[in-house]
């Protein structure tokens, strides 16, 4: 081979450069890393800028609480809600130790418990459908058509 040449090689009838794919392959690896790199900083930076905020709500929040317990009518209309908050719970847990309200509530248990369970399998089947067919819709076959939105969150790690 001439030395001017570049190194090339007949793979399935086509003319495969090997410099030009390892090039490819490595800009990509470069591409690819610099976009998680942006990411991870992003990602940083909008979790410390949702704690700040945080933090300024519940200084706000605390200020307008202590304006309103300076207030003798708030103070007054406050033990007033309390006395009848009071009452009502008394009479709510009265009325929830009977047998019937206590299946119910058995009943009401369950159904959350399944209704959780549910939503998190037709999440995990809404996204592996939305990676193997790209679709951004569903269609649920009574003409209604859902739009897939995806959604993250950062918790702590237990």
């Amino acid at each position: 081979m001439d030395d001017n040449k570049i190194d090339e090689k007949v793979v399935d009838g086509e003319i495969v450069n090997e410099n030009l794919s390892q090039t490819t392959e490595s800009t990509l690896t470069e591409d690819n890393s610099t976009v998680i790199s942006s990411l991870d900083e992003m990602i940083k930076l909008n979790f410390k800028r949702i704690g700040e905020l945080a933090a300024e709500q519940k200084q706000a929040k605390d200020m307008i609480e202590d304006a309103l317990a300076g207030s003798e009518n708030y103070k007054n209309a406050s033990e007033k809600a309390q006395e009848s908050t009071n009452e009502k719970n008394s009479v709510k847990k009265t009325l929830q130790s009977t047998p019937e309200m206590l299946n119910l509530l058995n009943k009401l248990k369950e159904i959350a418990s399944e209704l959780k369970e549910k939503k998190l399998a037709l999440s995990d089947y809404v996204l592996e459908y939305q990676r193997l067919s790209g679709a951004t819709e569903v269609d649920l076959g009574n003409g209604e058509v859902m739009q897939i939105e995806n959604s993250a969150k950062l918790v702590k790690r237990k």
